[in-house]
C-alpha cells in the first residue's frame, strides 16, 4: 500500500519556503526556492519515517482522506 503524506508550505521572509508535515511533525525543512523545498521535503519526510521505524516508534500514516491507493 501506498501513502500520501499532504504537506504545509509556509513563505516567511518574502523568499523563505518553510515546508512541514501535519502528520509526521518531526519532518520540516526548507530553502529558498519553492521547487528545492518541496524536493527537500521529500527527503526530510522519507528520513523522519526512517528514524521512527529504526527507532521502533508508532508509526504514522497519513490521515485517511490521504490514503493514495493503487490502480
Amino acid at each position: 500500500m501506498r501513502y500520501a503524506y499532504p504537506c504545509r508550505i509556509d513563505c516567511h521572509e518574502g523568499d523563505e519556503f518553510v515546508v512541514g508535515f501535519p502528520d509526521v511533525p518531526e519532518a520540516i525543512t526548507g530553502a529558498n526556492d519553492r521547487a528545492d523545498a518541496l524536493e527537500l521535503a521529500e527527503d526530510a519526510l522519507l528520513a523522519a519515517l526512517a528514524r521512527m521505524w529504526t527507532a521502533a516508534w508508532p508509526s504514522r500514516r497519513p490521515a485517511r482522506s490521504w490514503t493514495a491507493r493503487r490502480s
